[in-house]
């Protein structure tokens, strides 16, 4: 499970800052976030169609 740390943390004599992401098994991510160490760090956001639209044409009804 993919970890975002939230406090600097030693392990394997590996330093892991504020921030970092790290890959660890998800019974030893559990306990890291039940302790407040790290969160879990969330998909990318995409962007659909949708969202991309920036405005909303609008016909003139006096031009029909």
């Amino acid at each position: 499970m993919k970890l975002k740390i939230k406090q600097p943390i030693l392990r394997k004599g590996i330093r892991l800052n504020e921030g970092d992401t790290i890959n660890l098994p998800d019974n030893i991510a559990k306990v890291w976030i039940k302790k407040g160490f790290a969160t879990k760090k969330n998909k990318a956001k995409f962007e659909t169609k949708e969202l991309k639209v920036e405005y909303i044409e609008i016909k003139d009804d006096a031009t029909n």
